[in-house]
């Protein structure tokens, strides 16, 4: 572990004239700290056919810093594969070894021949693919994503699933809608009024339109929501280098075709982000 050199020697001057006992708790505190705050990563690849579809995943998960922070990121990792894991979530080999036994081994003994493939598969058969990676980190906060694919055999065609979550470093707490307004800020309030309004302009230019009418001919909700009760997403908002991203799922708002509409508001642009200034910095 690196450890800045004029630092330590200042300290040591200015505590020459104290106790070894007291020189020692400085010195564990200053360890122990510098500890919490190195957060490292390793990545994890895992791919296995079955009877019950295919499995593959590919996850970054921390390795090292604060072990609250670790656990709690590696039991949200867990709960994105699926959150039925029972052992050691700081694991992963281990971890994705049990969903990769989970999801290919067959639950139905019907078995069908696909199109898709040279072998059978049971009916219910249902592949998936996990991408987990860190997304964006600052002294104080690490985001991860997780991309999600999943493919009935027989399906028309595969779906998508993409949400993210941020942690705070200090205690591993995962922040969600809280981050931008609290519960007693209601619908009528005009911070909440503001953020629809950039929800409902950030959407016209992911599409590239230039008014509400043009935009309602291509979403599937009702135009009469766009002036004031435009909807945020079902999954949480997280931060990103850009600012806070929010993203909509297929079809929460738009066609199959139109992917995963997604907005990115500026920091200093969510009046109700202030109360959350000093996780920022």
């Amino acid at each position: 572990m690196k450890k800045t050199i004029i630092p330590l020697l200042l300290l040591f001057a200015a505590f020459s004239c104290t106790s070894n006992d007291s020189q020692q708790a400085t010195t564990n505190i200053l360890s122990q700290s510098d500890k919490d705050m190195t957060f490292t990563t390793d990545s994890f690849s895992i791919e296995k056919v079955g009877l019950g579809g295919d499995f593959s995943a590919t996850v970054q998960m921390p390795t090292g810093g604060n072990p609250l922070l670790v656990n709690s990121v590696n039991e949200w990792i867990s709960e994105q594969l699926g959150n039925s894991y029972d052992g050691d979530v700081n694991d992963m080999k281990q971890m994705l070894e049990f969903y990769a036994k989970l999801y290919t081994t067959a639950k139905d003994s019907t078995l069908i021949d696909t199109v898709w493939s040279d072998g059978k598969y049971a009916e219910e058969a249902l592949d998936r693919g996990y991408v987990i990676e860190k997304l964006y980190e600052t002294p104080k906060l690490v985001t991860f994503g997780v991309n999600t694919y999943l493919f009935y055999h027989g399906a028309a065609h595969p779906s998508t699933i993409y949400n993210a979550q941020t942690f705070r470093k200090s205690d591993g707490r995962r922040f969600g809608w809280e981050i931008i307004y609290e519960d007693n800020v209601y619908a009528d309030d005009n911070s909440y009024i503001q953020l629809e309004a950039q929800l409902r302009a950030g959407i016209a230019k992911h599409f590239e339109v230039a008014n509400e009418d043009d935009l309602g001919d291509l979403l599937t909700i009702e135009k009469s929501d766009f002036s004031y009760n435009f909807p945020r997403p079902q999954t949480v908002p997280y931060l990103t280098k850009e600012g806070l991203n929010f993203v909509y799922q297929q079809y929460e708002i738009a066609p199959y075709a139109m992917g995963l509409p997604s907005v990115t508001i500026p920091c200093e642009k969510l009046p109700l982000l202030r109360a959350f200034k000093n996780e920022l910095e």
